[in-house]
């Protein structure tokens, strides 16, 4: 693969279990283009998760420099919890042990691989929904990362390959084209 965007898991949101966040190899790469160290899984670079779980180890910290930063690990029962980061934080966005939905981008950090948060929504208690986004994590952990193959990116908007729904994205993210999550193969 010449470009790092050539491939659907790395430009659109990838929904994963918390553990499989601990679970994926930083490799360095040599492309013109990206950051010099990406996330796989087997052979899938990964930039955006969708992660979905209860909030754990809920910090909030202020600097000198007045910025603000929100830290929590989300635990979706699946293993090990996922670590969350929220920088220039004005409030705290949930509470400590509520179900949350996060969308975020990758990082290594503390060298611990974590989610840099972009949006976190708090969910009402729903059993069936909390069962309903694992039963996906692991669908796409199964089904679409465990092929060997990198998956080739999407075809422009409105092609009929039946790879992405945008209908759980938040409205603000759907707009952009690389925000898409990877819903079916």
């Amino acid at each position: 693969m010449a470009n790092l965007d050539d491939c659907l898991t790395y430009s659109n949101w990838v929904p994963l279990s918390c553990s499989a966040v601990e679970l994926l190899q930083p490799r360095r790469h040599s492309l013109e283009q990206g950051p010099s160290t990406v996330l796989f899984w087997a052979n899938h670079p990964i930039r955006y998760v969708y992660l979905a779980g209860s909030v754990c180890n809920l910090k909030f910290y202020s600097t000198k420099q007045d910025k603000r930063r929100v830290e929590f690990e989300l635990d979706d029962g699946t293993g090990p919890a996922a670590p969350v980061l929220i920088f220039q934080a004005d409030e705290i966005p949930c509470d400590e042990s509520q179900f949350v939905e996060v969308y975020g981008s990758l990082s290594v950090y503390h060298k611990r691989t974590g989610v840099i948060a972009i949006d976190v929504r708090v969910c009402p208690p729903n059993l069936t929904r909390e069962i309903d986004l694992k039963f996906e994590a692991l669908r796409v952990q199964t089904e679409l990362l465990a092929r060997s193959d990198p998956l080739p990116a999407l075809e422009p908007a409105g092609a009929s390959r039946g790879f992405v729904s945008l209908s759980r994205l938040p409205s603000e993210m759907s707009a952009h084209p690389k925000f898409r999550l990877i819903d079916s193969i």
